[in-house]
């Protein structure tokens, strides 16, 4: 059976391993990171990524004795939901470069459980429509 690509693991697949130690969350994330930059001038789906970010979360999940369920899965955070150090737009040009400092719960709770904001996703303006 050929092996998958790490980037074509599903979410449950890469919790799955990264939790059993078969992969870290940083080998997830440089697969992820190589991906996104291969593919994101066709899709354009991202209003915000920050790399480095995404490096430092995979690093603190790789450090934790204890992982949750989403351990090293990145997830893209939809552009109206605030993200402590990634600009929250709204899709408006009103927005653009707003900080909110500060996240917002549902992405907190992402976080908590060990899932890795990889940035922030194109959206209507203020998500109307």
């Amino acid at each position: 059976m050929k092996k998958k690509s790490l980037y074509m693991l599903t979410a449950s697949e890469i919790a799955r391993t990264v939790l059993e130690g078969v992969y870290s969350a940083q080998e997830i994330t440089e697969s992820f990171i190589v991906r996104t930059e291969k593919i994101e001038p066709f899709v354009s789906a991202w209003t915000a990524r920050d790399n480095e970010y995404l490096r430092r979360q995979a690093a603190e999940i790789d450090a934790k004795t204890i992982k949750g369920p989403l351990a090293g899965v990145p997830v893209g955070i939809k552009d109206v939901f605030n993200d402590e150090v990634l600009p929250t737009q709204m899709g408006s040009p009103v927005w653009k470069g707003h900080r909110a400092g500060n996240d917002a719960r549902c992405v907190a709770y992402i976080k908590w459980r060990g899932g890795l904001v990889a940035g922030k996703t194109d959206t209507a303006e203020f998500a109307v429509h």
